[in-house]
């Protein structure tokens, strides 16, 4: 998988894209302008807008992240954690959920816009 490179703007549906991604992959992760930490996400399928992560309101990331901002984000495969992928990303939301299942946390949706 290290060297798979995903045609995804080549998918006649978006929702079969961000399927594609959880069923391929379990997780991301991604640093910011240092190379620490790391931070570590779970993969959800929960954003009607592509994929996303859940975020506790109250984590230092979302004072550092924002709408639009870039990120290259490795990908982890759901079979084998080693195996991963790069991608440059972009924050497309960060909506705060105050009432659902994810109470107290923020869903940050995200868009592939170019593999690496």
């Amino acid at each position: 998988m290290k060297s798979e490179v995903l045609k995804l703007r080549n998918f006649s549906n978006p929702r079969n894209d961000k399927r594609d991604m959880i069923d391929r992959y379990y997780s991301v992760q991604f640093s910011l302008k240092q190379r620490v930490p790391i931070y570590q996400f779970k993969l959800k399928d929960i954003s009607s807008m592509g994929l996303c992560i859940v975020v506790k309101e109250n984590s230092k990331i979302l004072k550092k992240i924002n709408e639009g901002d870039i990120l290259e984000m490795t990908f982890c495969a759901a079979d084998c954690p080693k195996d991963t992928i790069l991608h440059k990303t972009k924050i497309i939301h960060i909506t705060p959920d105050n009432t659902g299942k994810y109470k107290n946390h923020c869903l940050v949706g995200f868009s592939i816009i170019e593999n690496q």
